[in-house]
């Protein structure tokens, strides 16, 4: 039973560190979505093809279905987007502006 209770807390500690972004990070993440995607983003909608706007519902038709599927977007994002790479981008901001498209445009 101790051996239960210790790999339960284990797993809590592992699963403490997943999950949605702090209002900080929430914060750091606009003031990065302002400025690296606003100008084709505004508002999360998207100036050259309409369609492909930012807000949830729309990403998981296009099979984004996770802040980290917006960072693969984001990486390797194919055809009329700019590619953003760990260079331009670290993987620590990357994640803030996903995280930040994830909970901004949820409606």
């Amino acid at each position: 039973m101790k051996k239960l209770v210790m790999s339960l807390v284990g797993v809590g500690l592992l699963l403490g560190g997943v999950g949605l972004a702090s209002g900080a990070d929430l914060k750091k993440g606009e003031k990065l979505f302002r400025r690296y995607c606003s100008f084709c983003h505004p508002d999360g909608g998207n100036t050259i093809r309409s369609e492909r706007n930012l807000k949830r519902d729309t990403l998981i038709k296009n099979g984004i279905t996770s802040p980290e599927g917006i960072i693969e977007k984001m990486r390797r994002p194919g055809r009329g987007m700019p590619a953003f790479s760990e260079k331009r981008i670290s993987p620590e901001d990357a994640e803030s502006i996903a995280h930040y498209i994830w909970e901004a445009f949820k409606d």
